[in-house]
């Protein structure tokens, strides 16, 4: 999901979602909000994304009713890479503005993504947070409340060049690093047809 542009949530504005919902196996980058949430916000008012562009390619998958965690129906973002998206105020990946919501992301990968406070993720509300497990993400640059283990530090090395630029290089420190669990459907294979898990 490239280069999009919207006030609120660049690429996605989500306002409501059913339980067990997931946005997974996805490149978001190169999206901006004028705003905050360059790639995604997650918003608890409805009408403030109206004008922005359409996606330039979708190769996503977001859909709900596959239950995980029907108590806190806490939406999941899965194997996914931020790369190069903006917030020019909050959140140049990820804005969590619903109240005492948890958001659960894992085997993610942010890099470069820009905005004033919380370049990664960004979290409004005191209630709000992040559960954060096997990601290649700079802690210092998640604004408010959060949790995780399991953490990718460092530049993740992309190939930056060809068919695939965001693809992995061979000395990536994400790569094996992830969790590989049936449970996050981890796909056997990566954007270039090699085998994920070496």
């Amino acid at each position: 999901i490239e280069y999009n542009e919207a006030k609120s949530g660049g690429a996605i504005c989500i306002t409501s979602w059913p339980s067990g919902f997931f946005i997974r196996n996805n490149l978001i980058s190169n999206n901006t909000a004028s705003s905050r949430g360059g790639a995604i916000h997650f918003y608890n008012s409805v009408g403030e994304n109206q004008t922005g562009s359409s996606p330039t390619r979708m190769t996503n998958t977001m859909y709900g009713n596959n239950s995980l965690d029907s108590e806190n129906v806490s939406p999941y973002i899965i194997n996914n890479t931020f790369c190069n998206n903006t917030g020019n105020n909050w959140g140049g990946a990820i804005v969590n503005s619903f109240e005492a919501t948890k958001i659960i992301l894992i085997n993610n990968i942010f890099h470069s993504n820009i905005a004033n406070l919380g370049p990664d993720l960004y979290t409004q509300y005191g209630a709000s947070s992040y559960y954060l497990n096997y990601n290649c993400i700079d802690t210092s640059l998640i604004y408010g409340t959060w949790s995780g283990t399991n953490f990718v530090t460092g530049d993740p090395l992309f190939a930056g060049t060809g068919v695939h630029p965001f693809a992995l290089s061979p000395n990536s420190p994400c790569i094996d690093a992830g969790w590989p669990s049936d449970w996050a459907h981890t796909p056997i294979y990566d954007i270039r047809g090699f085998p994920r898990v070496l």
